[in-house]
């Protein structure tokens, strides 16, 4: 485990931003509220469509360090995008292996933020090129599968 919990600084929200979005999420304002803590080394997030559980979790990435559209730590960002405005706010409790992997030079810094919308858009746009076409597996009579 690499984060053992996850807070909103106070001090940082106005008042005119805690009646806009992403303050106004129930589980944003929950967390904003109480915190969150994280005491297994996996977490489950259940909730309708548009309930903010990715809101929440690219809000994590961006509080570690990492790019919330995906990828790994240590790379420079592709964009100059600023930080959502939960992102901005939200402040870890890291473990001491979180601690380790965040120390250091920005180069050595490790993690990976794996986002689905990401990887599927880079399926997309890789669909069809040399290596990455359609394989259709076959049996050989060796019992071996190949290619």
């Amino acid at each position: 485990m690499f984060v053992s919990g996850v807070l909103v600084e106070q001090e940082l929200i106005s008042d005119a931003e805690r009646g806009r979005w992403p303050f106004t999420m129930p589980c944003v304002a929950a967390i904003a509220r109480d915190g969150l803590a994280l005491n297994c080394p996996v977490t489950f997030l259940v909730g309708e469509n548009g309930s903010g559980k990715s809101t929440l979790v690219e809000a994590i990435a961006e509080a570690f360090g990492l790019d919330a559209r995906g990828g790994r730590a240590g790379r420079k960002y592709g964009n100059n995008r600023d930080k959502t405005p939960l992102g901005t706010v939200l402040r870890l409790g890291l473990t001491r292996d979180g601690a380790k992997m965040k120390s250091g030079a920005r180069s050595r810094q490790k993690g990976y933020f794996l986002r689905a919308e990401t990887t599927f858009g880079f399926a997309e746009v890789v669909s069809g090129m040399p290596g990455y076409g359609r394989r259709t597996w076959t049996s050989a009579p060796t019992g071996k599968v190949s290619w």
